[in-house]
């Protein structure tokens, strides 16, 4: 399964993290867990987080991946598992224990895991090789020699495990079926299981757990952080713990348990993927066009009406596609959320709202199904595959949410009669309509956003219940301000105007010759049967002129006009929206750096050097230097009241458990080499030459008498780290000879710098990790700044072009996103400048901005003659600056002004 790259980004910061971890830990860190944590989120959003420990459990690493309903996050827990099992456990096969909130959602999981055909199967077994998935029923028999022979994934619910009285559990209860398991164990294990009063234990699932030491997701893990959920993780006697959700807690909280107040901290969030980050690539429907209004009926009318265009639409967008592998069937369908039946007032219930779409709009009853409680006609045949073009569905109507673990990225529009008051609520419907279909972006605009049709009379309730569950769906406060499109956007001259706070309404002589424009259905209101207009918020010029043209003649489009500016406040022109030039469809086109292939040109890129790349492995000293074996713990017993010892020797612990479970046989060399060969990825070289230069390598380890093969069997994992290491260094000084021949040797006409190959920043792709929200920086080519802090130097710099005459605009270039960013490709990955700017001559400007304290490291004089050379071979239209540190900043005023 292909990953999207936000989901990549945060594997790979996962396992930053799990290394940071073990490489504190060796270098004798106190608190290996926390610094690693304040590290790598400090790489990733500048500064560095705090990390706050779970008192019952220390030294476990504990963190949390948030990713926005919509955004896989079960894949990539499925992808995580073997990442933590290589770099955080370094073991063959681990114990995997996923807990989820609900038994539909467990049902599910365990549903998709166990299919073969399932990509998140595929995941686990294209990672991991073998791999068994249980429930707790199954996992009740699994043999000792199962968990020896594959990593065993065993889905469940925490309520399985949770409990103050855990005698009805049968986790906890003694079972015949997993003596195996505890048979020859030694004392140090013993000392680890769970105990009854007179001593003794129990043959029990969750003793298995202890011995076995589970690496633990928690999906949707803002349901499991109260003190009781701490208790029951403990008792499960954990490697690591990887919570997975859309809205993690993060606030301190005081509360009660047993009686007495406790603390819960907050979860540690390592990365947390943004909203444009999944719009960019390609997950979710944004932004969220809201029409608001009553009479209910007349809204529902506007409602099926958009939803008639939309089918329109991807009728026309299948139709036009060439690609018969691309023309994907699309039906778009309406959910509606009804009121419940009140006992003390009158409701606008499921019923009634099917008798008037059948009655009023001559809806087919077959396109309408009830999905409640008590009606369940999803669960019809004909409804179970929604996406078939057999099924007719196009109205889903409920009351509170649909059932958990339903999902239909057809449904475009949300119709809501209820009272949109309780997020949790509106969450999981909104959840509903944002998916994708097909995880593709469509070339007919429509189709790109989703709708919601709320019956009110006031715009700011209704969207501010919409935005409280998108952020209840995970996005970020400030995102779901922006996705719900609503009259609060920055108009020019508005401090001189009075915009009037209800909606104009007028009588109009003349109907509407066609039907409104899509882009005025949160706009405006045609009334047919009273031939009213109603014009809900300030309209821009463009939405001014659409609806102008919609009539024919000149009295109404002269009464539309007046009507207009009515709205804005203004008796003037209508006011102009503050626009980014990428909303104005700016084209911001930057060259490359580029090779020829024939008569074209394409940007240069990583595969360029290893097409030219001739090394071996024969000539290279095999010496595995920097190969160590930690001293060897004697017992794995620890005082669990001294949490500072815990925190400290938390890795080392665990290792040696598992090595007490492990046999100790030596192995041949031959398999060890085989083993270590298939450890890392090596597609350079083949399986015969590194055969070869493992077999020098470990045989010079154990022939030197540093090493026995029973001491290198069983600290393989870490042999291996070792080996890649090795290796990669190796084959990074070979790609620098290569690319130095290449790029720079006298005479290289290699690469070129033409219209002919650029990178082209998308108007609807900036997928961001943390948007700033500082002072106003003008002309960002983007309505959003990404990845940029609200102070420091880099912000000097960046408000320093943002201020300069000569910048028609100008972007915050994106770090590690290359089909998003512009980037240089250098001899081990890709150079990615802070800023480009379109000059107002149509030059480009790239600005690298270093700390003095980074300024004459390797990394960065490779990245300053790598911009120095796509300056030289741009003919005078590219410039580039490495600017060092504060005192440099005068460079970028008068490079630009000689520019011009």
């Amino acid at each position: 399964m292909i990953l999207k790259h936000y989901q990549e980004k945060a594997l790979d910061w996962l396992r930053r993290y799990y290394e940071r971890c073990r490489a504190l830990q060796e270098a004798g860190d106190r608190f290996p867990v926390a610094t690693a944590f304040t590290s790598i989120t400090g790489e990733i959003y500048g500064s560095g987080l705090p990390y706050s420990p779970v008192a019952q459990l220390p030294g476990i690493p504990y963190v949390c991946l948030r990713i926005p309903t919509g955004g896989g996050k079960t894949v990539v827990g499925c992808e995580a598992m073997a990442v933590a099992q290589k770099e955080l456990l370094r073991a063959d096969h681990a114990l995997v224990l996923w807990l989820v909130p609900s038994d539909a959602i467990r049902r599910q999981t365990l549903d998709r895991m166990k299919d073969r055909k399932d990509p998140y199967r595929i995941a686990l077994e294209t990672r991991l090789g073998a791999v068994e998935v249980l429930d707790i029923d199954e996992a009740m028999g699994m043999t000792r020699a199962t968990l020896d022979g594959a990593t065993v994934v065993v889905v469940a619910t925490m309520q399985a495990f949770r409990r103050k009285d855990i005698s009805q559990l049968k986790v906890y209860e003694n079972n015949g079926a997993l003596m195996s398991h505890f048979e020859n164990l030694p004392a140090d294990l013993i000392a680890v299981l769970e105990k009854k009063p007179e001593g003794n234990f129990d043959y029990s699932l969750a003793n298995v757990f202890r011995l076995r030491r589970p690496f633990v997701i928690v999906d949707e893990a803002h349901n499991a952080r109260q003190p009781l959920a701490f208790e029951t993780l403990k008792r499960l006697n954990p490697s690591g713990i990887l919570e997975l959700t859309a809205t993690p807690n993060t606030k301190r909280e005081t509360v009660t348990y047993e009686g007495e107040k406790v603390e819960n901290p907050p979860s540690n969030v390592l990365f947390s993927v943004s909203a444009y980050a999944l719009k960019a690539a390609e997950m979710i429907k944004l932004p969220i066009y809201l029409r608001y209004r009553e009479p209910w009926d007349a809204l529902l009318g506007d409602a099926i009406g958009l939803l008639n265009h939309l089918q329109d639409e991807a009728e026309k967008e299948r139709a036009e596609e060439q690609d018969l592998a691309k023309a994907k069937y699309l039906r778009p369908i309406m959910l509606l959320q009804a009121q419940p039946e009140y006992k003390d007032k009158g409701s606008i219930t499921v019923d009634q709202v099917k008798r008037t779409l059948i009655e009023n709009f001559n809806i087919p009853p077959e396109e309408i199904a009830i999905a409640t409680g008590d009606v369940r006609e999803l669960e019809k045949p004909e409804n179970l595959n929604v996406l078939s073009p057999a099924c007719r569905l196009r109205f889903i109507i409920t009351v509170a949410a649909l059932k958990e673990g339903w999902d239909c990225p057809f449904a475009y529009v949300l119709f809501s009669v209820a009272e949109l008051s309780g997020q949790r609520g509106v969450e999981q419907i909104l959840g509903r309509i944002l998916r994708m279909p097909y995880a593709v972006r469509k070339k007919r605009e429509p189709l790109n956003g989703s709708y919601a049709f709320v019956a009110s009379t006031r715009f700011d309730a209704a969207a501010r219940a919409l935005k409280d569950g998108l952020v209840e769906a995970g996005f970020e406060k400030q995102e779901a301000a922006d996705l719900v499109v609503e009259p609060v956007l920055p108009l020019a001259g508005e401090s001189n105007q009075i915009t009037p706070t209800e909606p104009v309404t007028v009588m109009l002589p003349a109907a509407p010759t066609v039907a409104l424009p899509l882009s005025l259905v949160d706009a405006v209101t045609w009334n047919p049967a009273e031939k009213t207009l109603r014009i809900e918020k300030p309209l821009d010029q463009e939405q001014q002129a659409a609806l102008v043209a919609s009539f024919a003649d000149q009295k109404t489009k002269s009464i539309v006009e007046d009507a207009c500016r009515r709205r804005a406040g203004t008796t003037g022109p209508i006011p102009v929206r503050l626009q980014s030039p990428s909303q104005h469809d700016e084209i911001f086109e930057v060259p490359v750096l580029a090779v020829r292939q024939g008569d074209l040109f394409r940007a240069f890129e990583a595969d360029d050097i290893d097409d030219r790349m001739a090394w071996t492995l024969s000539e290279v000293d095999a010496e595995l230097t920097g190969f160590l074996i930690p001293a060897e713990r004697r017992g794995i017993k620890i005082d669990i009241t001294d949490s500072e010892k815990l925190q400290q020797d938390f890795i080392p612990l665990n290792d040696a458990q598992q090595h007490l479970l492990e046999t100790s046989a030596a192995w041949p060399v031959g398999r060890l080499v085989h083993w270590l060969d298939r450890s890392f990825a090596h597609p350079d070289l083949t399986e015969a030459e590194t055969g070869i230069y493992l077999t020098r390598g470990v045989g010079k380890l154990i022939d030197e008498g540093k090493f026995s093969a029973e001491a290198l069997t069983a600290h393989r994992h870490r042999l291996a780290k070792t080996v890649a290491e090795k290796i990669r260094s190796l084959r990074q000084e070979a790609r620098r000879r290569v690319m130095e021949e290449f790029l720079f040797k006298e005479g290289s006409g290699a690469v070129f710098v033409t219209a002919a190959a650029t990178h082209r920043f998308d108007p609807a792709k900036y997928p961001y990790t943390f948007r700033y929200d500082g002072l106003a920086l003008p002309k960002h080519y983007y309505e959003v700044i990404g990845d940029l802090k609200n102070d420091g130097e880099e912000y000097d710099c960046a408000r320093l072009i943002a201020h300069l005459d000569g910048v028609e605009f100008w972007v915050r270039n994106l770090e590690g996103e290359p089909e998003s960013s512009f980037w240089i490709q250098t001899s081990t990955d890709k150079f990615y400048p802070d800023f480009v700017c379109k000059l107002r001559n149509a030059k480009y400007l790239a600005v690298e901005y270093k700390g003095v304290h980074l300024a004459e490291n390797t990394d960065t004089r490779e990245k300053e003659r790598l911009g120095q050379l796509w300056e030289a071979r741009s003919s005078g239209q590219c410039l580039f600056l490495m600017i060092k540190g504060p005192s440099e900043l005068s460079r970028i005023t008068e490079a630009i002004a000689k520019a011009m």
